[in-house]
């Protein structure tokens, strides 16, 4: 049996995508090692929700992980000569966003640490993605770009970091002075303030998303490909804990508690607005009132 259990549950879905998903990506998976020790290691990790304690799963998951990556990185240096070869580099990639996003329910949150882990596996991953996704676009027969061609959210890319779509989390950033100049002295830093700012728009998007009704599986997509596309600036200003950083994570955690019915997804944004609200200064918290609200931990 080759089938991969369908996150598509929406009457409107394009067959395409069910049937890439649900069939053409296990096939791929049983000719390329990449592919198929992600989906053993994201197997594991469902399985882990159910017996959290099994040390059996845990080593399992975490060597199919190891053995992913290193195949990864082998697929990777090969010269591609058919489409399976970036479609599994691709599909690897995506998986791994999931399963490291489902990994974070295992995780102690005592003291709390933001996950940085995971936001920097993610920026890994992206980086292969884009090679893969260049050179898959070479085969006509090449099942990613079908993929990504039939769902909105890979189709805005582009326009993904726009302006529009920060303005409704403008006020993290401050007041300008007369001049457009930002006036906390932070955002002087043009690699600091692009970082802000390309975070927020993704957001953004997300909000949007959530305010359209998108269905819970884009929704998901959103959710996982956040570690693709988040600067890595922006990573390394959350482990410095900046406050301003951190309160950006959690606007981006109380709109990932909107895909919850994923199993991957499940009870962990709510448990990362709750930490990060541990760890936010005082003079911070203010702006923390809308996360909390968006995630059901106060009330409107």
């Amino acid at each position: 049996m080759t089938i991969v259990a369908t996150p598509f549950h929406h009457p409107g879905y394009k067959s395409v995508l069910i049937e890439i998903w649900n069939n053409h990506m296990p096939h791929i998976a049983m000719r390329h090692d990449n592919l198929l020790y992600t989906i053993y290691a994201l197997s594991a990790t469902n399985l882990l929700r159910h017996t959290p304690d099994d040390t059996d799963l845990l080593t399992a998951q975490r060597v199919y992980l190891s053995l992913a990556l290193r195949e990864q990185r082998k697929a990777i240096a090969q010269f591609h000569t058919h489409a399976e070869e970036p479609d599994s580099l691709c599909f690897t990639s995506i998986l791994m966003t999931m399963n490291a996003f489902g990994s974070l329910q295992e995780r102690n949150r005592q003291p709390y640490k933001p996950p940085t882990d995971m936001l920097r596996l993610g920026i890994g991953a992206c980086a292969i993605y884009d090679e893969a996704l260049k050179s898959a676009r070479k085969f006509p027969a090449s099942k990613i770009i079908s993929f990504i061609e039939n769902q909105p959210f890979f189709v805005s890319i582009p326009r993904m970091f726009d302006e529009e779509h920060r303005e409704p989390f403008i006020g993290i950033l401050g007041p300008k002075n007369a001049q457009g100049v930002y006036e906390d002295s932070e955002l002087w830093n043009a690699e600091v303030r692009e970082a802000y700012e390309c975070t927020l728009s993704y957001i953004g998007t997300m909000y949007t998303a959530v305010l359209d009704g998108e269905p819970l599986h884009q929704l998901c997509t959103r959710i996982a490909a956040f570690a693709l596309y988040v600067p890595k600036k922006f990573v390394d200003m959350v482990e410095e804990s900046r406050p301003r950083a951190l309160v950006i994570l959690a606007h981006f955690f109380s709109l990932a508690t909107k895909g919850s019915a994923h199993w991957w997804v499940g009870q962990t944004p709510m448990r990362e607005v709750q930490g990060l609200r541990r760890i936010v200064p005082q003079e911070w918290q203010r702006h923390l009132r809308w996360p909390l609200v968006m995630s059901g931990l106060e009330p409107v």
